[in-house]
């Protein structure tokens, strides 16, 4: 018996939230999130660049008080969002929901009580621009203000006079005024 579990061995397959589907099924390729794995936005934008026409969130909400329970949907929200997906939430004690790829809550069933809903989505292709890039827009915005203010604080250090404007960064002409 050979693979990552023959002969004792229990090794970790390659790091992935893609459940590709076998043959033409009716569920396509999902991405796939269990609990606070929905928090990894990098994750499911790497499965939605896999194939994956929808998401998945599975999670143990019991212990979990109503407000975090309601953080969880907010995550649910924002992964549809950010990848262009429809995202499917299946709690044990709720909530329960499936959001469209725009964030709205299209179905939600309620907390606390053992229920079945049948709720359809719309599986999706394409790529948005969070699938397509991540965080390197919000990193490289990032970077580009630490250094004006390192510009800036070096500028004062040297003690260059800064002219005023309106959002309170200063400009420096020649002479130092």
């Amino acid at each position: 018996m050979g693979g990552a579990f023959g002969r004792g061995r229990r090794d970790a397959g390659v790091p992935s939230r893609l459940l590709a589907a076998q043959g033409n099924g009716p569920v396509g390729a999902v991405g796939v999130a269990i609990c606070y794995e929905l928090s990894d936005g990098a994750a499911l934008a790497g499965a939605v660049r896999g194939g994956a026409g929808w998401l998945l969130a599975s999670a143990n909400l019991d212990p979990y008080p109503a407000q975090l329970q309601e953080q969880f949907v907010a995550l649910a929200r924002l992964r549809a969002i950010e990848t262009g997906r429809w995202l499917v939430s299946s709690a044990n004690t709720g909530p329960s929901l499936v959001v469209d790829a725009q964030g709205r809550v299209r179905s939600r069933l309620a907390p606390g009580r053992a229920r079945t809903g049948v709720m359809e989505l719309q599986p999706l292709g394409g790529l948005t621009p969070y699938d397509r890039w991540g965080d390197a827009p919000l990193l490289l915005l990032l970077a580009g203000a630490l250094l004006v203010r390192a510009l800036l604080v070096r500028a004062h250090a040297h003690g260059e006079r800064a002219h005023p404007v309106a959002d309170g960064v200063g400009i420096v002409d020649e002479t130092g005024r």
